[in-house]
């Protein structure tokens, strides 16, 4: 009866540790960018200027990773409080680095932030940067 009640509690534990880490994402690096070469960021920083034409939020992430399995990032754009953009982004290993990118109108000068949310909507990271004139 004790080894039944033991294995029984085992299996539980081992159940819950790993259901939890099935969506358990890790962000190693990260950042808003002008570039991405060589699966890394390239011009990071939280500052940019008027002219600038393009950005890009880059994110490498730490995952448990299941064969056949889909888990995947969202990066969520917002310009002034108003979302931008969302952008649903595969991790396909256990260490993956994945990007997404805005085209920055003249106009568009203020305050941004990039929300990075895991598979259940969490966020897990938010990248502040700003346009100056």
């Amino acid at each position: 009866m004790k080894i039944a009640i033991i294995t029984v509690i085992f299996c539980m534990v081992f159940c819950l540790v790993c259901g939890a880490s099935d969506t358990e994402l890790n962000v190693i690096e990260s950042g808003i960018c002008t570039g991405v070469v060589d699966h890394a960021a390239v011009g990071v920083d939280e500052v940019f200027g008027r002219g600038v034409e393009k950005l890009y939020c880059f994110t490498r992430v730490l995952s448990p990773y299941l064969e056949g399995k889909e888990q995947y990032i969202e990066h969520v754009w917002y310009y002034q409080g108003t979302e931008r953009a969302r952008i649903h982004l595969p991790v396909k290993s256990s260490s993956w680095g994945t990007y997404s990118s805005k085209i920055i109108q003249p106009f568009e000068v203020g305050d941004w932030h990039v929300d990075v949310l895991d598979p259940l909507g969490e966020t897990i990271r938010v990248f502040q940067f700003f346009i100056k004139e």
